[in-house]
């Protein structure tokens, strides 16, 4: 992603998100909370929030929202899925294993939502 893209601000005009099949792609336990996917918000300590400072790159997002920081809650606006990994300053943070990337304790710095290929995944692209 680049700064300042979201998914609500990438459709076309008059086109929803289940046109982009973006509804297809959040898990089933993540639905309940599907529209605070498409706002791009976060839960913090239980206020929701917009995030403005996401950055992308490959298999990665960057949360670089200050109000991420020193919180007891964070619910991400991001579909937990197998092989993803949350780091903060180079360490790896424990997260719930469905629907919303749930943390409970944040530091300083940057949140970042990292899918890891396993190697099953790496085994494939080498044979394909």
């Amino acid at each position: 992603m680049t700064p300042g893209f979201t998914e609500k601000n990438s459709f076309a005009r008059g086109a929803s998100s289940t046109y982009w099949f973006l509804d297809q792609y959040t898990p089933a336990k993540a639905m309940d909370k599907f529209q605070q996917l498409y706002d791009v918000k976060a839960q913090v300590n239980g206020k929701l929030v917009q995030l403005t400072k996401i950055t992308g790159k490959v298999n990665e997002t960057v949360y670089s929202d200050k109000l991420l920081n020193d919180k007891k809650l964070v619910v991400l606006p991001a579909s937990m899925y197998k092989n993803i990994q949350i780091w903060q300053n180079h360490h790896r943070l424990k997260v719930n294993k469905k629907g919303l990337v749930t943390l409970h304790k944040t530091g300083k710095g940057s949140i970042e939502y990292k899918y890891v290929p396993s190697n099953a995944d790496k085994l494939s692209s080498v044979v394909s």
